[in-house]
């Protein structure tokens, strides 16, 4: 179970539309929140993926992902390290 206070500790990105992608500052994301309804594309460290998630507003999710779609909606995803 994350902890509350771990959110953001090491930062956050918000995005409306695209892709991000880990690099090595961000070697993947370890929640991503939803702010309004959305659908995602995700790709974990393992190569598993998923795509046209739906995530409800309010809702969070727990991932590894190395690269999240947005395909609609606004959301948060939380950076591991």
């Amino acid at each position: 179970m994350a902890r509350i206070d771990a959110f953001g500790k090491y930062g956050f990105d918000q995005a409306t539309t695209g892709t991000l992608t880990a690099d090595s500052t961000t070697p993947h994301w370890f929640a991503i929140q939803a702010v309004a309804d959305s659908q995602v594309d995700v790709t974990n460290v393992y190569g598993d993926s998923v795509t046209n998630l739906p995530i409800p507003a309010g809702v969070t999710i727990y991932v590894t992902a190395v690269s999240i779609t947005v395909d609609s909606g606004n959301i948060i995803a939380y950076r591991a390290k």
